[in-house]
């Protein structure tokens, strides 16, 4: 048996009695526990019927369920209207006068103005936050075409320094070029060497260049580390002597004898275009001999590092311009943000989340009203539950309602009225019993709280169910 049921938890239901003949009918109805366990039938027992505080009858037309039907309809197209967000409250159209209508229109006209009124503030809010960014975005522009005039004074000042420093690195970047293409000439000879004579030495796979050791001698004395196969006597062409520091491979003495001529057979050639570009001495980091095209290079540079000097004096540094460029880049991108964020933003549901409440809540209220009002027209009370759980029922045809109601604790501990209502098929076969039963786990089907006072409210209650239950 359905254990909610016995808690009070009880659905409630519409009862459809059908009408007979005039054969003599029972009058009255009581529940029926046959069908239940023994266990299920005390505790119905002790926790339903020992906690009725009252129940009644009544009986329904048959006609109820076709007059809601438009009412229905009519709720639909009022919860449609009421979804609308018009600038001006809209006509409702409706169905019933009384206080909740009036509330109901209330209600609405309140949220029609609070929303327009909000619509209008965050309108306005909008527009002034637009204002503001475009406000900084015109300063912006200003600062950084200022920013731009001094970055193209300080260029224009140096120009004719930095087209000298760029012609005489085009210079040296060619006689580099040269280098590189005469090591890789090598590199390749050496390698075709190894393949064609077959010598057991791995294939060079890199060779950027001669690492040499050189020292001015003239004729009159003998290069140093004579007989040393790396050197080469240069005395009568270049008046020194030039000595590869180390081989790009290793190997044994046949490797050598092949593959050190090769080596040795540029090194002169590499040798003359360091002269021309000019030696840095070690690690590249001294400074070049004048007259080499590293040093003419560095004359250039200097001459252009002291025109900057005085275009800086005039314009500001070239560091503090560049800082001040990341800090306008920064500021663009925050009022990139800003204006996504900007144009994101929609009028927010809390602010009027009060006003849509109490709307809904009339609406409710007001669709309680109208539907048991529409109800009352066709209900007909009959009686009262006697001390023994007995209804008593009205004549043939229609439809029968049996209501008990009882208080039990509610999920925030406090006491609630509860309102059952049962639903009996009256057909022929009832016609000999001396009671209808009633059947307390199949015949009943909803139930609700009830928190007012009096049994013309708590009806009220029960015919507003009975017609939602008819329109679902």
């Amino acid at each position: 048996m359905n254990r909610v049921l016995f808690a009070g938890v009880l659905p409630a239901v519409a009862l459809a009695l059908a009408t007979g003949c005039s054969s003599p009918y029972p009058d009255e109805a009581e529940f029926d526990l046959g069908g239940l366990a023994i266990a299920d039938q005390a505790e119905f027992r002790q926790q339903v019927l020992g906690s009725l505080d009252a129940g009644w009858s009544f009986m329904l037309s048959p006609d109820a369920a076709a007059a809601v039907q438009p009412l229905g309809e009519h709720l639909d197209e009022l919860s449609e209207r009421l979804d609308e967000e018009p600038d001006k409250p809209a006509d409702l159209a409706l169905m019933y006068e009384g206080e909740a209508a009036a509330e109901l229109e209330r209600a609405y006209v309140t949220l029609i103005d609070k929303r327009r009124a909000n619509r209008e503030a965050f309108e306005s809010d909008q527009a002034e936050a637009r204002a503001e960014l475009e406000q900084a975005r015109t300063e912006l522009a200003a600062e950084r075409e200022a920013l731009d005039e001094k970055l193209a004074g300080i260029d224009a000042f140096v120009a004719d320094e930095r087209e000298v420093v760029e012609a005489r690195e085009a210079e040296v970047e060619a006689v580099e070029a040269k280098q590189e293409a005469l090591a890789e000439a090598v590199l390749d000879a050496m390698n075709e060497a190894i393949m064609e004579y077959e010598l057991p030495v791995r294939a060079i796979s890199e060779f950027n260049g001669y690492s040499w050791r050189s020292w001015e001698v003239d004729r009159s004395r003998d290069c140093p580390h004579a007989g040393n196969p790396l050197q080469v006597d240069a005395r009568d062409t270049h008046g020194v002597c030039v000595m590869v520091s180390s081989r790009p491979y290793r190997g044994n003495d046949t490797v050598h004898e092949r593959l050190d001529p090769i080596l040795l057979s540029g090194l002169l050639d590499y040798y003359e275009l360091g002269e021309t570009l000019g030696f840095r001495g070690s690690f590249g980091r001294g400074a070049a001999p004048e007259g080499t095209l590293r040093g003419d290079l560095d004359e250039a540079r200097d001459a252009l590092n002291d025109r900057f000097v005085v275009a800086e004096n005039r314009y500001g540094t070239r560091r503090d311009l560049r800082n001040e460029e990341v800090r306008l880049d920064r500021r663009a991108t925050s009022l990139d943000r800003q204006t996504r964020q900007l144009d994101n933003r929609t009028m927010p549901f809390a602010s009027y989340s009060n006003e849509r409440n109490a709307l809904s809540s009339a609406q409710r209220a007001y669709a309680r009203a109208l539907l048991a009002d529409a109800m009352a027209e066709h209900v007909q009370p009959i009686g009262e539950m006697s001390d023994d759980h007995v209804f008593p029922l009205g004549a043939r045809g229609g439809t029968a309602i049996l209501v008990t109601q009882h208080r039990q604790r509610g999920i925030t501990r406090r006491m609630e009225t509860i309102l059952t209502l049962f639903q009996v098929e009256l057909d022929e076969g009832y016609a000999d019993y001396e009671r209808v039963p009633v059947n307390p786990e199949h015949d009943n089907v909803d139930f609700v709280r009830f928190r007012g006072e009096g049994r013309d409210e708590a009806n009220q209650v029960i015919y507003a169910a009975l017609a939602e239950q008819m329109l679902n």
